[in-house]
């Protein structure tokens, strides 16, 4: 979205319209929040002093740099008249970032192995609850954190809310929101930097939740 605007407002309404159906009721505010930390993360932006992403206060984004599209298919072996490819920036180029055609896939397919990944262990969780616990329509579920062994921090928050939107858009779990979570840890005198197993048991008992 940000590409095609060109350098003009992105509003986080229609971030929020494009991404999740009417239906959805998730915690729109952080997870924007979090796709463009992502994004910043990737570009080595910051929101303090940004040269990519521009936040304007309370309204949306906009991107800093003009894109450059293609003038023909023939320009790179991967694109397609219809579907243009905006140019990496030079500067991005000098800090060891590869610009060849063919690696602008390697991020689409890491991202769609992170998705099987999410969706996997989603559909995982909900058959070993379907076999193992009866829930009702007002039974609630824990999340515990999901340990990122890669070594790349942009997913230590990126999957625990990809794993919480893909799951709180099934009309069979009910998921405890992350602020009665964290309330709950703080009334059992718990960290609240991480949901473990163990802590998400004592969650359990203590807001009467199925599993």
């Amino acid at each position: 979205m940000l590409i095609e605007r060109g350098g003009e407002l992105v509003t986080r309404e229609e971030i929020k319209k494009l991404l999740w159906r009417n239906d959805t009721t998730v915690d729109f505010d952080h997870s924007i929040n979090v796709a463009i930390g992502t994004l910043r993360r990737a570009l080595g932006d910051s929101a303090d002093s940004p040269r990519y992403i521009e936040t304007v206060a309370r309204r949306g984004y906009r991107l800093l740099v003009a894109p450059e599209w293609p003038g023909s298919a023939t320009d790179s072996p991967c694109s397609r008249r219809d579907e243009p490819v905006a140019e990496m920036p030079a500067d991005l180029a000098r800090v060891g970032i590869e610009t060849q055609p063919p690696r602008r896939y390697a991020g689409r397919w890491f991202a769609a192995a992170a998705l099987f990944v999410v969706v996997a262990t989603g559909v995982r969780l909900y058959w070993g609850l379907r076999n193992q616990t009866s829930l009702s329509d007002t039974g609630t579920i824990v999340l515990a954190d999901i340990s990122n062994r890669t070594g790349d921090p942009v997913l230590d928050d990126a999957l625990n809310a990809a794993l919480r939107l893909s799951l709180d858009q099934t009309p069979f779990l009910n998921v405890l929101g992350a602020d009665k979570v964290r309330g709950t840890l703080t009334v059992l005198k718990l960290s609240a930097t991480r949901v473990t197993p163990e802590t998400a048991r004592q969650v359990c008992l203590r807001t009467n939740s199925k599993m």
